[in-house]
């Protein structure tokens, strides 16, 4: 009679060992710091994997609140930088690229950037990967993420306003716009009292645009979809033809030049 051999695999171990790693605790820290400034002050975000918030209040310094999970703020893990001169503020968060987690996954790593600046303030923020949101301030804003929406409430000013693959939506009086998305739709509401101090230019490569303007908003209009279709609710002197993916004319008369493009979406141009 043949023998049979029985092998016995040590699944007791393996089950230990995964029981050990989904039982590591969740690592949060965070950091936070205050700068007294005056006037209109100027401040840098720049981080290469993180969202980033920013309100405004009736204040005289700015707050920069960062906050992880699953992550520690260390030097050689999420490393803060930061410097002022005067009534400039810079301040960099960066994730090492070749950390390694064998326990967490990606997903469940985040790093949020929180600011508050006075009302009135200057702003340069740029994220590699993550949401950008803006709220209730006015002056001179740059905004940029190379993987992540946009998203502004109660802006006054100009904002330039860029995202690699992810949705823009922007509300506020404007003096001077540019939107642009890779992959993504706009939806821009430009409140009484914007004007054109300059070109606005709206783009997607692939995604829908709708452009909200008062009613008294001048321009010359040039609009153009590369596939989809132009609705008008506003009144505009055209010249030359007109068909269903691009329009030109004048707004009210004319004025500084609007530039609105998609390479694959519908275009939407009304009035409040």
């Amino acid at each position: 009679m043949r023998k049979r051999v029985v092998v016995l695999v040590p699944t007791v171990v393996l089950v230990g060992l995964m029981i050990t790693t989904s039982a590591v605790p969740a690592q949060a820290d965070d950091w936070k710091k205050d700068y007294a400034v005056a006037g209109t002050p100027e401040l840098r975000i720049e981080t290469n994997d993180a969202q980033i918030r920013v309100s405004s209040a009736d204040t005289s310094t700015i707050q920069v609140h960062v906050t992880t999970e699953n992550l520690q703020i260390a030097p050689n893990k999420v490393r803060i930088t930061d410097r002022q001169e005067g009534n400039r503020v810079e301040v960099e968060v960066h994730l090492p690229s070749n950390m390694h987690f064998i326990n967490i996954r990606p997903s469940n790593r985040r790093v949020l950037i929180e600011v508050t600046v006075p009302r009135q303030a200057n702003l340069n923020l740029h994220t590699g990967d993550g949401r950008v949101r803006v709220d209730g301030v006015k002056g001179d804003l740059r905004v940029a993420t190379g993987d992540g929406r946009i998203e502004g409430e109660g802006l006054d000013g100009a904002l330039d306003a860029s995202s690699g693959d992810g949705r823009i939506e922007v509300h506020g009086r404007f003096d001077r716009l540019r939107l642009h998305s890779g992959d993504g739709r706009i939806e821009a509401e430009a409140l009484a009292g914007s004007k054109m101090a300059g070109g606005w230019s709206v783009t997607s490569g692939d995604g829908s645009v709708r452009l909200i303007l008062p009613d008294n908003f001048a321009a010359d209009l040039d609009a153009h979809t590369g596939d989809g279709h132009i609705t008008m609710n506003v009144p505009v002197t055209i010249s030359g033809s007109l068909n269903r993916s691009t329009v030109r004319g004048k707004m009210n008369g004319g004025g500084e030049y609007l530039e609105i493009r998609t390479g694959d979406g519908n275009i939407t141009v009304g009035k409040m």
